[in-house]
Parts: structure tokens; sequence; C-alpha cells
């Protein structure tokens, strides 16, 4: 410590790499060392932080958080996440994120609330935010996030309305004719689609009614790119009926090298995502089913499947890396539990030779 000509205190310290710093300017001795204290029994904890590591403001830092995630991200979440920023900036770029408090935070979380973004957007602006105060915490810039808004990550979207199986063979039967096995193999295999675009002629197994997958086309900057799958692993499912009878009998007509696309467009290459979205908006519109959108294809599917499956069959079955997506098909077939306990009392019946 050291008195100043003004006559007031200043504490100095050194870090553990022996850099001196100023932990401030006093007004008694005895409040400077009660400060200098402090700081160092937080070294001594490990729990430190430099204090000139958070002077840098939020638009610079997660310009670095984001390129540290790229490599690791499909393209279209990093858009996501690019396009979260415009909802950002404007309250936390220029703002040291040593400055930014959780009272910032929560009036910036009230205003998101009374604009006109709705709530998966506020949802996904916050996602990003947290995750890059997170990561300022484990690169030891500041030393806690101050994202503490209780309920943020819920989705608070209403829920989506339920597609049927039997709205669904209606848009289907409203699209040509070459495009229907395509989609009823998008809903027997439960497929994503970037993975129903990224199948490979050699993932299914027409012997066995079985599709790989292993693999998704997304968005690149040279048109196609196959990548792994979403959750970063593989899976091979049944095809359910009447998608296998439809995909073998396309298969017999099409023999096709086992690395050439499944799936061919217009042009003999792998059909594109683009074209499946076209083919499917207008359908849906021919159906009288407008408000159906492609994302609800796997929830059909995997409802029905829940309504006889285990929460770790549904999730095998579906690709998830978490129960919790799971659960949502398991609770939407609740509906179904009388048509599944007569059916499984009818076979416990019939095993036992009860009531028969």
């Amino acid at each position: 410590m050291r008195r100043l000509p003004s006559g007031k205190w200043q504490a100095r310290y050194f870090d553990a790499s022996g850099r001196r710093h100023t932990a401030g300017t006093f007004g008694s001795e005895h409040d400077a060392r009660r400060e200098l204290a402090r700081v160092e029994v937080g070294i001594d904890r490990g729990d430190w932080i430099d204090p000139e590591a958070g002077n840098v403001n939020f638009e610079k830092f997660v310009a670095d958080y984001l390129e540290t995630r790229s490599a690791n991200l499909q393209p279209t979440t990093m858009s996501g996440y690019r396009s979260s920023l415009k909802h950002l900036l404007p309250t936390f770029g220029q703002v040291r994120i040593k400055n930014i408090t959780p009272l910032l935070v929560e009036k910036w979380w009230a205003q998101m609330t009374k604009s006109a973004a709705g709530p998966q957007v506020r949802r996904a602006a916050y996602v990003l935010l947290s995750g890059s105060m997170r990561a300022a915490v484990r690169w030891g810039m500041i030393l806690n996030s101050p994202c503490k808004i209780e309920g943020a990550f819920k989705d608070g979207s209403r829920p989506r309305p339920h597609l049927s199986a039997e709205q669904y063979a209606v848009i289907v039967g409203s699209m040509p004719e070459h495009y229907r096995v395509i989609f009823w193999t998008m809903l027997g295999a439960h497929l994503r689609l970037g993975e129903l675009v990224g199948l490979n002629a050699g993932d299914f197994d027409p012997k066995v009614g079985t599709i790989t997958v292993e693999r998704q086309a997304t968005p690149g900057d040279g048109g196609v790119e196959l990548r792994a799958t979403k959750t970063g692993t593989s899976r091979t499912v049944e095809v359910l009926e009447p998608a296998l009878g439809m995909l073998r009998a396309y298969v017999a007509a099409r023999p096709a090298h086992p690395k050439a696309p499944l799936f061919i467009g217009g042009l003999g290459t792998r059909i594109s995502r683009s074209v499946l979205r076209a083919v499917w908006n207008r359908a849906r519109v021919v159906a009288g089913l407008d408000w159906a959108h492609m994302h609800d294809v796997r929830h059909t599917g995997l409802t029905l499947v829940a309504a006889f499956a285990s929460v770790a069959e549904t999730m095998a079955r579906g690709g998830h890396s978490s129960s919790a997506a799971a659960m949502r098909y398991q609770h939407a077939a609740r509906s179904r539990d009388s048509v599944v306990a007569k059916a499984a009392g009818a076979e416990l019946a019939s095993l036992v030779g009860v009531g028969t």
C-alpha cells in the first residue's frame, strides 16, 4: 500500500503470475487494507479474476465466442446465433462484459417481453447471451454469469397443433406421385429433413427393412455439404409400413451404387432441401392444411411409436440425445392409453391363458 499526495491510500498487490495490480484508492488505510485482504483471499482460493480481463466490450467478445463455436456447430445454428445478435447488441454491444449485471440482463429481458419479438426469438437471444457469459466465466474474464432469469430457457411458444397420420396422408396424396415415397420415408423412419436428403442408396437394406442414418445434408458455401447428424451419432431404424413397401419398390426399380444418393432430383443429382420444402408447401395448401409444418412430420411418426415404445426405444428411433425430447411424444401418446392397454391386455391374456 502507499499513501498518495492527496492523502488517500492506494492498495496494490501481485497476482499469481507476478504482475502488479491496483485494487483501488481509498479514503482510509483501514479501508485499503480491508480491500487488499479480500483480494488476497480470492487469489489464495483460486477465484480471483484479473480486473482487466473483463474490459472487452460485448460485441467484440461475442464475436470471439462465436468463432470458437463455429467448428462444432451446423451452419444453420450459426446463422441463428448471428440473427440473435440484432436483439443483443443494441443493449449490450458497447458494454464491457464485466459491467453486464443481472439487473441489466433483466431490464433487457423485460424490454424483449414487451417488444414484437416472439417467445422463440427472445429465448434464442437469451441462449446466446447466457452461453457467451458462461464462456467468459470459464475463460477467467468474469467471476459469475449475470444471466440468472428463472424460466428463460423454457419454450414459451404455444404448442403446435398435432398433425395426425390421416392428415399427413392427405398432404402426401396431394403431391406429384414421384415425391410420395420420399415423404413416406421421412415419416416411416422419423427423419429430419437434412437426414432424408443425406441418405445414400446403401443406407437402406431392403432385406431387413432398415435405414441407417449417419449423415445429414446441410446448405454450404459451395452447395450441399454432407455432415454428421445433429447429435453426431448414427442410428439404424426399421422403417414403418406403408413406407417400407413403397421404398422397396422404389429401389427395386432404380438400382444404384451404395454411395449414390437414395433420392434423385430432376437433374440427376441429390434431391435438394429447397425442392422438398417447395413440394411440401404446395401440397399442404392444396390439402387445406396450410398450418402444417414439415417439422411436424417427425412428431407425427414418433407419437405413433411412443404409444407402443419405451422412452429409450423412442430416443433410439428418433436419434435423440436426451430423454426430454422423447418424453414429448410419450406425453402426446397418453390419449391412446386405452387402445394400448386393450392391445397389451389381449396379448397378456393370450400368453398366460387367462380370459381366452
